[in-house]
């Protein structure tokens, strides 16, 4: 079988059988990306107590706890909520497999200009590329899936040349947790 086509060229190392070992910086990197909002509300309730506790007002404490501890119940609920996304994608990475499929249709569509300079004339030049691609594969349950995967570059374009039939890879779950690498 020809090498499959790659929307993204880093995701070659995922093309190895599970199970794979997800890196500790990525584990970090998605844990972070749900902590950091509840974090932050987290530190402004810490905020708003040190405050209040240095102003010595005793009358006022037992409302600032309270709001203490709502503030960090809201934090636990974003949170819980925000980390949804990366426990799946960790999910994929961790126990996903290898399908290959093929691509249906591709197209890549390109518009370029001139940014507006301060005094009307025409500025710098811009591109945007546009690459879109359907696809379809095979799960192992035999269900065939269709999809279409779009990826937009300020850059020109320089990937490879793909035809309806090359072949493809995705990254699979279930029917509700696959991508496309």
């Amino acid at each position: 079988m020809p090498e499959p086509y790659l929307a993204n060229r880093r995701n070659a190392p995922l093309l190895a059988e599970p199970p794979r070992r997800v890196a500790w910086h990525t584990t970090l990197n998605l844990a972070l990306e749900a902590i950091t909002f509840p974090g932050l509300i987290v530190g402004v309730g810490v905020w708003m107590l040190v405050v209040q506790i240095d102003k010595g007002d005793a009358f006022k404490m037992p409302g600032v706890i309270f709001m203490f501890v709502a503030l960090l119940g809201i934090a636990t609920i974003i949170g819980y909520w925000a980390s949804e996304e990366p426990r799946r994608e960790y999910r994929l990475l961790r126990d996903g497999r290898v399908i290959y499929g093929e691509v249906v249709s591709f197209s890549v569509d390109s518009s370029t200009g001139f940014t507006e300079g301060a005094d009307g004339t025409a500025g710098s030049p811009w591109v945007q590329v546009t690459v879109t691609m359907d696809y379809m594969f095979h799960t192992p349950d035999g269900a065939r899936l269709t999809d279409q995967v779009r990826k937009v570059y300020a850059t020109a374009y320089t990937g490879p040349e793909v035809r309806p039939g090359d072949p493809m890879a995705v990254l699979y779950l279930d029917e509700k947790l696959y991508r496309v690498l």
